[in-house]
């Protein structure tokens, strides 16, 4: 059996919107979140409503786990 993450769903469900692993430590979160931010990012799209929505998404699941005290603990 596997071990239980010690990640909340919400913690897994923005790690996986990143396109990271439950492993993921907050440097990889922190250099996916700048890689894909570049990328989505309005400015860099010519206002795209397709790509603002993806680039809110992107900022949330960021910010989510920022705040996340279970998964900074984990990601030790």
């Amino acid at each position: 059996a596997r071990p239980a993450s010690p990640l909340t769903r919400e913690d897994r469900q923005a790690l996986a919107k990143l396109g990271l692993p439950d492993t993921a430590t907050l440097d990889e979160v922190k250099a996916k979140y700048r890689a894909l931010a570049r990328r989505y990012h309005p400015d860099a799209n010519k206002g795209s409503r397709e790509h603002e929505a993806r680039f809110t998404a992107l900022t949330e699941a960021y910010g989510h786990l920022e705040a996340s005290a279970t998964f900074a603990r984990a990601a030790r």
